[in-house]
C-alpha cells in the first residue's frame, strides 16, 4: 500500500552465490521504468513478461498463461491498497497473495517497490517491466522468489509448480 518503506526480502537477496547489487527503484531515474506510462497495471496481457537473467522460464509462463483470464492477476494483488494509483512518489508496497504447496493455505507475500540487481550491477535480475510501463510482473515474480526463498530457489522448476 501507501506509505510502505522496506520488506525483509530484498536486501538480503542473492542469485548464483552472489549477493544482488543494490536494489533499482522503477521510474526514479535508475534507468528502469523511467518512463511517463509507468504504471503498475494497465491492461494486463500475457505479452507484458519480459524474462530476466533467472532461470524461472517455467514460472513466467505459468504467470503469462494466468494473465489470459480476465481478473487472475488483479486477484493475487487484491490486498494492496490503492493499486489503481500505484506507484506514487513516495515508497510502495505489494500485497501478493500466494498459494503455499506446504501447507494449502494462501499466504500474503508483502513486496517493496525495489527490484533486485544482478549481482554484477547491471539492469535488473528479475523480468523488466512491459513496454507498456506496467510493474505488476516484476512485483509477482519477486513474491514468489520472496515466498520460495529466494532467487536460486525458482531458478530452475516445471511449470507444473508455477
Amino acid at each position: 500500500g501507501l506509505g510502505a518503506s522496506t520488506d525483509k526480502f530484498t536486501d538480503g537477496f542473492g542469485y548464483g552465490g552472489y549477493k544482488c547489487g543494490p536494489p533499482i527503484k522503477p521510474g526514479r531515474g535508475e534507468g528502469v521504468g523511467d518512463v511517463p506510462s509507468l504504471k503498475f497495471v494497465g491492461d494486463i496481457d500475457p505479452s507484458d513478461i519480459t524474462q530476466g537473467g533467472v532461470g524461472d522460464c517455467w514460472l513466467l509462463s505459468g504467470i503469462s498463461s494466468l494473465a489470459e483470464f480476465d481478473g487472475a492477476i488483479a486477484r493475487l494483488f487484491r490486498k494492496t491498497e490503492g493499486i489503481e494509483r500505484l506507484p506514487q512518489d513516495m515508497p510502495n508496497s505489494y500485497t501478493v497473495s500466494l498459494f503455499d504447496l506446504a501447507t494449502w493455505q494462501e499466504v500474503d507475500v508483502v513486496v517493496d517497490e525495489r527490484l533486485a540487481r544482478k549481482p554484477d550491477g547491471t539492469g535488473l535480475l528479475g523480468c523488466e517491466p512491459s513496454q507498456d510501463g506496467e510493474l505488476w510482473a516484476c512485483y509477482l515474480e519477486k513474491a514468489v522468489a520472496a515466498h520460495c526463498g529466494g532467487w536460486d530457489k525458482i531458478d530452475g522448476g516445471q511449470c507444473t509448480h508455477a
